[in-house]
């Protein structure tokens, strides 16, 4: 592990620092409040609609922050890992003026039971959350 961090770029290991810190701060404002407060922190919500338009950036740092999340998210261990990096990595990509597009959807599962999924998109790319989001339909999101 120490290898890996020493051969990263220092830009790198500062999107890694920010992914983890927004990760657990995201983890831990789920955990002590309700979402409805969380909620209007996300962007306008939108229960209908059509994505959001392409990076307004080059997408290299779109990339870029997917993998940070993504790297920081699959070394954490807690329940909601879709909507934490979903939110972490919104917030990376908002405070870089990037507009995003976070989705929250439900699915029923063999047993009827319902499953809960959130991804991000940033116009037609996915920064996160894309394995099996076609099963889910989408129940609201959220712009810039």
């Amino acid at each position: 592990m120490r290898q890996k961090w020493r051969q990263l770029s220092w830009r790198d290991r500062g999107l890694l620092l920010e992914a983890a810190v927004l990760s657990v701060g995201v983890w831990l404002c789920l955990r002590i409040f309700p979402f409805r407060y969380l909620a209007p922190y996300l962007g306008r919500e939108v229960t209908k609609g059509s994505p959001v338009a392409g990076p307004t950036r080059p997408s290299e740092m779109v990339a870029r922050i997917s993998w940070a999340v993504q790297a920081v998210g699959s070394r954490l261990a807690w329940s909601n890992l879709c909507l934490v990096n979903a939110v972490a990595a919104k917030l990376m990509l908002r405070r870089r003026g990037i507009s995003t597009q976070l989705f929250l959807g439900l699915a029923k599962d063999g047993e009827q039971n319902l499953e809960a999924h959130a991804w991000l998109n940033c116009g037609d790319l996915f920064v996160t959350g894309e394995t099996d989001h076609e099963r889910f339909v989408v129940m609201t999101s959220f712009v810039d």
